[in-house]
């Protein structure tokens, strides 16, 4: 280890001097002699954190598939509020690919179980020969053979045992590494080295079509009718907010439910003190059931305790 020694007198031992700490950028490895901190900020090496700012993050109110304020709100199970127009497209479009998938599917499946009755019939019909052969004497067979090992046979035999010695003698080690891992790493162009290229099977499609933001199965009947009370504050601006049914506060960034009988808004917190204690509800009189509060998905803020408000991305560009 280096080590800094300050004397406290002249012809001083070692173990009498004052030792002295290192410097922290030593800590940094072999790259902290060389380059800086803010060198690596420059070059962008590293890991990089960015702040989702309030923009970033979806408002109160807005749909998660248009990023526009909602006209016709419909809300899933999983609490995301859409307008009914980009929903109802969706799901349509979801249906269209699914038939398309489905046909693809089929197709596939026909193709298979066409191939397998091929092969089923074709090792049928190679046993009857092997039975017939067998079945034959020996010295009447001899000749027969013999006939029906054409020399196009004996050139594809000798073909295959040189390929396999070439495959052979490339496949020798040299070094650490063997020919034919290098030959293919650097003369990929050759036949025997060139990728194969693997058909994608193609996938039954799923029976409903999937949820934007869970990929969960969704169905037309699962889309909850809501009626949003806008803020008469902001009613003329292109910014709209909206308040809660009971306390007729201003719904920004604080859990919300919806009542699915009543079709309205609450705050979570007023749910805690006036729905919970009775479930009943407190516009229409109602008695009200687990199943029919759905606890809304939470706005974004750029404030950590909002949730996840940070993105992190690691590049390393310096060797």
């Amino acid at each position: 280890e280096n080590h800094f020694f300050i004397c406290k007198g002249r012809g001083c031992s070692p173990s009498e001097a004052v030792t002295m700490p290192q410097r922290h950028s030593k800590n940094q490895g072999n790259m902290g002699s060389m380059i800086t901190y803010h060198e690596r900020q420059k070059i962008k090496d590293g890991t990089h954190r960015v702040r989702f700012g309030v923009d970033s993050q979806l408002s109160f109110g807005y749909c998660c598939l248009s990023l526009t304020p909602v006209k016709d709100p419909v809300v899933t199970p999983s609490g995301h509020m859409y307008s009914r127009e980009y929903m109802l497209e969706y799901l349509l479009t979801k249906k269209q690919e699914a038939k398309r998938q489905q046909a693809l599917f089929e197709a596939q499946e026909a193709h298979r179980q066409a191939e397998e009755a091929e092969q089923a019939a074709a090792t049928a019909d190679e046993a009857v020969k092997a039975f017939v052969s067998g079945q034959t004497a020996l010295g009447a067979a001899e000749p027969e053979r013999k006939r029906q090992r054409t020399s196009s046979a004996v050139d594809a035999e000798v073909e295959l045992e040189e390929k396999k010695a070439a495959v052979a003698e490339l496949s020798k080690a040299v070094g650490t590494r063997s020919t034919k891992t290098d030959l293919k790493r650097t003369s990929y162009w050759v036949p025997e080295f060139t990728p194969v290229h693997r058909e994608e099977k193609a996938k039954p499609p799923p029976e409903r079509p999937p949820s934007p933001m869970t990929g969960q199965p969704l169905r037309m009947k699962d889309l909850y009718d809501v009626d949003l009370q806008e803020d008469d504050a902001t009613s003329g601006s292109l910014d709209k907010k909206y308040i809660c049914a009971v306390s007729h506060k201003q719904i920004t960034f604080q859990p919300a439910v919806l009542l699915r009988k009543a079709k309205k808004v609450i705050l979570e917190s007023m749910y805690k003190d006036l729905v919970a204690p009775t479930m009943i509800c407190p516009i229409t009189g109602d008695k009200l059931r687990k199943k029919d509060i759905i606890r809304l998905a939470k706005s974004g803020s750029s404030f950590s305790a909002a949730g996840s408000v940070q993105s992190e991305k690691y590049s390393h560009t310096t060797t």
